[in-house]
């Protein structure tokens, strides 16, 4: 009896395990639409992290600008650095500062076009820092021009990631007048006004 209901028992699994229908692949289509949100979703993480990286650059620069305009116009002014006292250092600070913002959004996200202009801005950031640093005037137009370009191509390239800014209008809209509103007035076309 035993034997029977061992044997009964093998048959009954082996029918069980050999009738799975169907296919261990993706459906028809499946595979495409897979591979379509996949990049599609690459495509949107990539776009968020230019946005970022734009971002916080632009903010960098600006931090960047302050002691660097700064140092320049102390320098032109005094042409030593021995007399415009901490300028020079205040400048490089803010450059150091400004990349140390960037970097942590230069990431394998970021797109390859704002990847590479943004480490080219960076590099120049250091190269004129160390100028700086140096106390060096022969080599710090050089080092200035080439940071003050690559600080123009990484806000070149930012155009396509960054939201445009609002539209605004420096005229003021006129109003019209209605026979149902006497208050309203008609309108005008805006009178020229000189610009200084």
């Amino acid at each position: 009896m035993s034997l029977t209901l061992i044997a009964a028992t093998t048959l009954l699994i082996l029918q069980g395990c050999s009738s799975v229908q169907g296919s261990a692949g993706p459906g028809p289509g499946e595979a495409a639409a897979y591979q379509s949100e996949l990049s599609t979703s690459r495509a949107a993480q990539s776009a968020k992290a230019g946005a970022e990286l734009c971002g916080e650059s632009t903010k960098a620069m600006v931090v960047m600008l302050r002691g660097y305009n700064a140092f320049i116009a102390g320098l032109n002014a005094k042409q030593s650095y021995d007399k415009i006292g901490d300028l020079g250092d205040r400048a490089r600070a803010a450059l150091i500062a400004g990349t140390d913002m960037v970097r942590p959004k230069q990431t394998a996200e970021v797109p390859d076009d704002l990847a590479g202009v943004v480490a080219s801005f960076v590099a120049s950031s250091g190269a004129l820092g160390d100028v700086i640093g140096r106390r060096q005037t022969a080599g710090l137009n050089a080092a200035s021009t080439t940071w003050t370009d690559d600080r123009r191509s990484v806000l070149d390239v930012c155009r396509t990631y960054l939201p445009a800014p609002p539209a605004t209008s420096a005229v003021q809209t006129p109003t019209s007048s209605s026979p149902s509103d006497p208050n309203r007035q008609t309108p005008s076309a805006p009178s020229p006004t000189p610009t200084r």
